[in-house]
């Protein structure tokens, strides 16, 4: 399983997909070091926080990934 965010667009769209929830504090652990990044939606797109039973750290490919979030999406609308 893998908790992922996903932001859409006015048309359902996927535009954007990031690792964890925005809603946990799983972007930023105590004491860790680097470049720290997360995702924003702009008007008029949607957030989504998803599970998915796939390992979304296994997934290279976009387009792979696209199709695993995709039936998702659509059961949570």
């Amino acid at each position: 399983m893998s908790k992922i965010t996903v932001i859409t667009d006015a048309k359902g769209q996927i535009q954007a997909i990031g690792h964890g929830h925005l809603s946990e504090a799983t972007a930023r652990k105590p004491g860790a070091k680097g470049l720290q990044g997360g995702l924003r939606p702009l008007p008029d797109q949607r957030i989504h926080e998803l599970e998915i039973p796939h390992d979304a750290t296994q997934i290279k490919e976009w387009k792979e990934l696209v199709e695993k979030v995709r039936p998702h999406l659509k059961a949570t609308a």
